[in-house]
């Protein structure tokens, strides 16, 4: 049954963005019965094909519903607390959207030249303890 807890991953995701909330798939991975490790890299979980089974219809319809905001804003001649409420909605749509097809769900800037990174690595690969795996790797 190893394709079972990726569904039910799924499933807890579905219905988070049921209920309109943001969804912190991490936490869900955790309360699924997944390792505290599992629950830091979620891509072990998302990357699996039952879990991008179940997901996929929550996605597309994800993307209608976007669209459908996207137009709404457009067409209507709309107060500030419609346009702001839109604009929250749009903005929760995009996030899970994002979240669930594996794109991008912030931006964040490296600070750090090649050289600086190359030394990061080392100091990493040459630490002492634990395992020395990288997120996700076998």
């Amino acid at each position: 049954m190893a394709g079972e807890n990726p569904k039910n991953v799924a499933k807890k995701v579905s219905e988070s963005i049921r209920k309109g909330k943001l969804v912190n798939l991490g936490k869900i991975i955790k309360e699924s019965g997944y390792s505290e490790a599992t629950s830091k890299c979620p891509t072990i979980v998302k990357n699996t094909k039952a879990y991008q089974k179940e997901i996929q219809p929550v996605v597309k319809q994800l993307e209608k519903e976007i669209q459908r905001v996207i137009k709404e804003m457009k067409n209507k001649d709309l107060n500030s607390v419609q346009y702001g409420e839109l604009s929250r909605v749009l903005d929760t749509l995009i996030k899970n959207n994002q979240l669930l097809s594996g794109g991008v769900t912030d931006r964040t800037e490296n600070k750090f030249n090649n050289e600086q990174i190359d030394e990061i690595a080392k100091r990493i690969h040459d630490r002492k303890g634990g395992d020395g795996k990288i997120c996700g790797e076998e």
